[in-house]
């Protein structure tokens, strides 16, 4: 059961690289096609729940290594917050995260953070000629922008919980 597990993550982390989107919105989409939260009934019997969730999370941890092509390893980074949020244990299964593992995480978050530039900077070029001025945003909450936005506060709220 618990191989079959691991397995179906891989194909969760690999199906959301398929679509090449950087957003969170579309990997809760492939999450909740794949009814994916049952993941933590996968669990061998006699293996306690939190070193399942364990394994599990340092499982999608490895996909955010530096070998994997960049919608992998945003697919497992996305995989280890969510599979962390939707654990049922009473006490939370932490995610012990080497130095090597930070830097691959960082690095992730700097090229999340250069391809939003480039997206940006490509949506505004094609825009057509000079336009009005919009209503300032300044102090107004703004939901954050799918790609580097997405990635950076599903890291933080992943340190914020550790």
């Amino acid at each position: 059961a618990a191989a079959a597990a691991f397995r179906d993550v891989s194909r969760l982390i690999r199906q959301f690289a398929r679509q090449e989107s950087d957003s969170f919105s579309a990997f809760r989409e492939v999450w909740s096609a794949l009814s994916f939260s049952k993941v933590h009934y996968a669990r061998p019997a006699g293996e306690d729940g939190r070193r399942f969730v364990s394994r599990l999370l340092a499982f999608a941890l490895a996909y955010v290594s530096h070998g994997h092509s960049y919608f992998v390893r945003l697919g497992g980074l996305y995989a280890l917050y969510t599979l962390h949020a939707t654990q049922y244990c009473a006490l939370r299964a932490r995610c012990r995260v080497t130095p090597a593992q930070w830097a691959s995480l960082v690095a992730l978050l700097r090229e999340a953070s250069a391809r939003e530039g480039v997206q940006r900077g490509r949506a505004e070029a094609s825009r057509p000629g000079p336009s009005k001025p919009g209503p300032s945003l300044e102090g107004a909450r703004v939901p954050p922008e799918p790609g580097c936005a997405d990635a950076a506060h599903v890291l933080a709220r992943l340190c914020a919980e550790a």
